[in-house]
C-alpha cells in the first residue's frame, strides 16, 4: 500500500492498516471481523483463554500493555476513546502476571 500511495490523490495514512487504497474507503466493520477471523484461524491465534482471537481482543491488549508499560491512564482512556477512567480501567487494563511480579519485588525492597 505504500507504494501505490504515491499514485493516490487523497492517501489517508490511515487507510494504511483498515483501508480500501483503491476507493479510499475504510473496510466494513463486518468485512475487516472476518477477514480476521480468517487469518486467526489460518494462524491458530489463540487468547489466555485458548479461544481464537478476535479483532476487538487487539483492543484490550492494546490497553493492557499500555498501562503495563506505564503509559499515563487519561491517555490511554482518551485513546480508547473513553470519558471517564474508570472504564479503562475496569474493562481493559487486567494485572499481568509481570506486573504483579514487579510490585511485589518493589515491596519487597520497601519492606525489607
Amino acid at each position: 500500500m505504500r507504494e501505490e500511495h504515491g499514485k493516490l490523490a487523497d492517501w489517508d495514512e490511515s487507510l494504511f492498516v483498515v483501508g480500501d487504497p483503491v476507493t479510499g474507503a475504510f473496510f466494513n466493520p463486518q468485512v475487516l471481523g472476518r477477514e480476521w477471523a480468517m487469518l486467526a484461524r489460518a494462524e491458530n491465534w489463540r487468547g489466555t483463554q485458548g479461544d481464537i482471537v478476535h479483532f476487538h481482543d487487539l483492543r484490550h491488549t492494546f490497553a493492557t500493555l499500555a498501562i503495563a508499560n506505564h503509559v499515563d491512564v487519561m491517555t490511554v482512556a482518551d485513546l480508547m476513546g473513553h470519558k471517564d477512567v474508570s472504564t479503562t480501567l475496569n474493562v481493559y487494563a487486567i494485572a499481568l502476571e509481570e506486573s504483579k511480579r514487579a510490585a511485589m519485588d518493589e515491596m519487597d525492597a520497601i519492606l525489607s
